[in-house]
């Protein structure tokens, strides 16, 4: 007989599943005043901390400097990007410039040479998983400004409709 078999006279053990989802405590608001999140650069236009923006204009005048802020941010971010793109090509010149120098791979040399060229070949690799990772942060950069760009973009769009629905409402 088996020395793991389990015996008969045992009851299997009972296993109870623990619970998918717990309810959340409620918690009561206590009377505290809550001060500024962001920074208002113009009326109107609020700066978060997290780069966000948020636009709450209640005349076509507030509409207008928004959109004047909007725009000059908007510059300064394609700046910023340019900046990017900048140092990106000088680190991919760079690598151009190692690869080109490198020279070619061993040839032939029976196991010896293939010992050769598999260190050549983790050598290229890792000078290539280097450059990668030099690339990486600035293209992350760049993905960001440019969904800060898009959203500037939709948020001038949402300003002019407002101009155009205060416009219209003031001619009726």
């Amino acid at each position: 007989m088996w020395p793991f078999r389990k015996k008969p006279s045992e009851p299997a053990p009972i296993i109870e599943p623990e619970p998918r989802w717990t309810v959340p405590e409620v918690i009561e608001p206590v009377g505290v005043e809550v001060e500024p999140v962001g920074e208002e650069v113009v009326p109107g236009v609020i700066v978060l901390p997290n780069g966000n923006i948020s636009i709450a204009v209640s005349s076509i005048p507030q509409a207008k400097t928004a959109i004047k802020y909007l725009r000059l941010r908007k510059k300064e971010i394609n700046l910023e990007k340019k900046e990017l793109t900048s140092e990106a090509a000088t680190i991919r010149a760079e690598r151009s410039q190692q690869v080109a120098s490198q020279g070619s791979m061993v040839r032939g040399g029976g196991n010896l040479g293939k010992a050769v060229r598999g260190f050549e070949r983790m050598s290229r690799d890792s000078a290539r998983r280097t450059h990668a990772n030099r690339l990486a942060p600035l293209q992350e950069q760049k993905t960001l400004l440019d969904t800060q760009t898009r959203a500037i973009d939709a948020a001038i769009l949402e300003l002019e409709r407002q101009i155009l629905t205060m416009q219209h409402g003031d001619n009726e």
